[in-house]
């Protein structure tokens, strides 16, 4: 079967590389555009100065894994310039793949937090789906602890899941939005914001 699909694959790359030399001839760029969607202001310090207040965040996203990272970085979610810090990458879509990385983050954050330094994790939703199934407890006792916690490509439900992961320990959540795929989040969090 896997001969079959990759000759399916490479037939259809074949006839897409025929079509676009059909329509595109003679193309004549008239202009571009670009989008850079920048933070707001002062939030990289805002963040630092509710972290000293022993807040935590969880970054909740729709977005891809670098994207997400990238962003966790760019707000100092993700604390990566302190030498303290490591970013745990929780990685797998079948079940054994899965236990393994967990294990082996639960291994390194012990080992961290033992030297004094935080982590913090980064996870897909394809991921969260077989540690919600398999693993939910582990997986948030090993959450709980980080400093931060980025959930990257995941479904408005699993966003309200993972609210109640933390609501359930009996902590004030607070869960913030900016569009319809954020409802479920606004209204699993003790406290709800829509922006």
């Amino acid at each position: 079967q896997k001969k079959e699909a990759d000759a399916l694959i490479v037939g259809r790359k074949e006839a897409l590389a025929r079509l676009y030399e059909t329509v595109e001839v003679d193309l004549q760029i008239l202009g571009a555009t670009a989008i850079e969607d920048l933070l707001q202001d002062e939030v990289p310090e805002t963040i630092a100065l509710l972290r000293r207040a022993n807040i935590r965040f969880w970054m909740l996203t729709g977005d891809k894994k670098s994207t997400a990272k990238t962003i966790g970085e760019t707000c100092q979610l993700l604390q990566v310039s302190d030498a303290g810090s490591q970013l745990l990458d929780l990685e797998g879509e079948e079940k054994d793949e899965v236990k393994q990385s967990l294990n082996d983050a639960i291994s390194q954050s012990a080992q961290l937090l033992s030297n004094g330094s935080i982590y913090s994790i980064i996870v897909t939703g394809q991921t969260l789906k077989v540690l919600f199934e398999h693993y939910k407890q582990e997986f948030a006792d090993l959450s709980l602890g980080a400093s931060a916690v980025i959930c990257c490509r995941v479904t408005p439900q699993q966003k309200a899941d993972v609210v109640s992961i933390v609501k359930e320990t009996q902590a004030l959540t607070v869960a913030i939005g900016d569009g319809g795929n954020d409802v479920s989040m606004i209204q699993t969090a003790n406290v709800g914001i829509g922006i």
